[in-house]
């Protein structure tokens, strides 16, 4: 009987699981298709930037040359609307960037959750000789960890390499790294390859904020929320 309540209990947990994968999976295809756009988006952007901020250079002498009072306010209105469309260009590029930031975030919140768990301590080394207990802080985090190595990290770092912020060789590398990671590790080997996989994602985010001049969104007051991290609630639905 307490055999078959177990199994039930692991089914039950692999259902709940599965679930939340589904929906990960998703998710990371959805922002893969967004990704596979953003480095031309940006390429573009970027051209249509510069122009911009070439051409109010130039109307800059002009107006500085220009007498007839007609002329000049020609001149200062085109200026004003090269300006608008500079901004408007940086607008659009933020908003690509986004998808880049929202990508490592995401990234980086799921791996956190797994750190903080209060199940690891209870999972990994050599407690993960024994059977876990259906619905215990154990198997609530063997059942979070499968989900993240399976089904959301991999389409996170195709998203990133359709992006142009991850290479083949450093996608490989991060991918290999969060397969390698198994409760039979020591708790101390554990959390020191969640903190090298963390860096090289902090390092990686940190390099595309610079390639998409990513501009860091202004905090809400105290006790208003972001309307961007609303959408990024725990992944498995906390």
């Amino acid at each position: 009987m307490v055999g078959r309540e177990i199994d039930r209990g692991r089914l039950a947990e692999t259902i709940r699981s599965n679930q939340a994968g589904e929906a990960l999976q998703q998710r990371g295809q959805d922002i893969t298709v967004r990704g596979q756009n953003i480095s031309a988006k940006n390429a573009e952007l970027s051209r249509e930037i510069q122009r911009a901020e070439l051409q109010d250079k130039v109307l800059d002498r002009q107006i500085a040359r220009e007498t007839n009072q007609i002329k000049l306010d020609e001149l200062k209105q085109k200026q004003a609307d090269v300006r608008q469309k500079a901004e408007i260009a940086r607008a659009d590029r933020q908003a690509a960037a986004q998808g880049a930031v929202d990508t490592f975030s995401t990234a980086l919140d799921s791996l956190n959750e797994i750190e903080q768990s209060p199940g690891l301590s209870k999972a990994v080394g050599i407690r993960s000789a024994f059977p876990t207990v259906p619905g215990s802080d154990a198997a609530n985090f063997e059942a979070r960890l499968d989900t993240f190595k399976a089904q959301t990290f991999l389409p996170m770092v195709q998203s990133l390499k359709g992006m142009g912020a991850l290479s083949d060789a450093e996608g490989k590398k991060l991918s290999d790294a969060v397969g390698a990671l198994s409760p039979k590790m020591s708790e101390k080997a554990f959390r020191e390859s969640i903190g090298k996989i963390r860096n090289q994602l902090e390092s990686k985010l940190s390099t595309v904020k610079k390639q998409f001049d990513y501009q860091e969104p202004v905090q809400n007051m105290p006790g208003k929320q972001s309307p961007a991290g609303s959408n990024f609630s725990s992944l498995w639905g906390d």
